[in-house]
């Protein structure tokens, strides 16, 4: 195949290749190794919170945000060390970044290992305003009516 300009073959598809693999790098794993809601790292992008995830590691809220705005597809999961543990919310959770998995973590028999309690949140637990986005192994507790919003 030619390129436009080009006396040989071979350019163009070399050029495609090179910008699958830009898109690729900015692709990132996020995982939350803390119950806490405080966000204190760097939330500007994904790898920005992998190199400063500040003093207590990443939080789920910190993930979500440093996701927003940044080029996917992203997965957040979470350290095996969670395993039974409960994220207990003091506000909502919002995600408007396409492409975007949260993966919870299962115990033995395959159940959620993970629990959000919402019990401290007035408004909206999750909302979700985006394409291509999985949540899964998640429990939720204690959530008002009506506080899970899909768009």
């Amino acid at each position: 195949m030619k390129s436009v300009g080009s006396s040989g073959s071979g350019t163009l598809p070399a050029i495609v290749i090179s910008l699958l693999l830009a898109r690729s790098v900015e692709a990132e794993t996020l995982i939350v190794s803390n119950t806490s809601d405080i966000v204190n790292g760097n939330t500007r992008d994904p790898a920005a919170l992998v190199a400063s995830p500040g003093t207590d590691g990443i939080s789920l809220p910190e993930a979500m945000l440093a996701v927003h705005g940044s080029p996917g597809p992203h997965t957040i999961t979470f350290a095996p060390e969670l395993l039974k543990q409960t994220i207990a919310l003091s506000r909502g959770l919002n995600l408007v970044q396409d492409n975007v998995t949260i993966l919870g973590i299962t115990d033995a028999d395959g159940a959620s290992g993970i629990t959000i309690d919402g019990a401290n949140v007035s408004g909206i637990v999750l909302e979700i305003r985006a394409s291509n986005v999985s949540v899964s192994h998640l429990r939720f507790e204690r959530i008002r009516l009506f506080n899970i919003r899909i768009r």
